[in-house]
């Protein structure tokens, strides 16, 4: 559902797309996208809800809070690259301790793995 989007009711007359009448619709699709919908909105905060409340297409409230949480393709890569940078260049400095450096470590690798980069 989330993956095609939800489209209204159609039928072919004349070679043009008509929408059908009520008692034609098949409600299942219908049913699939409410339930979707809801799935999605139960596991919003309040504000985030006031954000996507007008949208009535699962597809398009899930594109809308992809891009809202973890941005564009665009922001991603930059944001692994920045994340690799510090990863390739984190050293343990003279005056910090173990902790503080694997503290920097796994947030690092944490970050980056929340971006889909595995680090090997």
């Amino acid at each position: 559902m989330i993956e095609d989007g939800y489209t209204s009711p159609t039928i072919e007359v004349d070679g043009k797309k008509v929408f059908k009448s009520r008692s034609e619709w098949d409600f299942s699709y219908t049913n699939l996208n409410f339930k979707v919908i809801s799935c999605i909105i139960n596991e919003l905060s309040y504000n985030e809800f006031h954000k996507v409340m007008n949208i009535t297409c699962a597809k398009e409230m899930r594109n809308y809070l992809e891009v809202t949480h973890e941005g564009t393709n665009e922001i991603k890569n930059s944001k692994i690259n920045m994340f690799t940078q510090d990863f390739e260049s984190i050293r343990l400095l003279p005056n910090e301790s173990i902790d503080e450096f694997l503290n920097m470590f796994k947030s690092i690798t944490n970050n980056l793995q929340s971006l889909i980069k595995v680090i090997t």
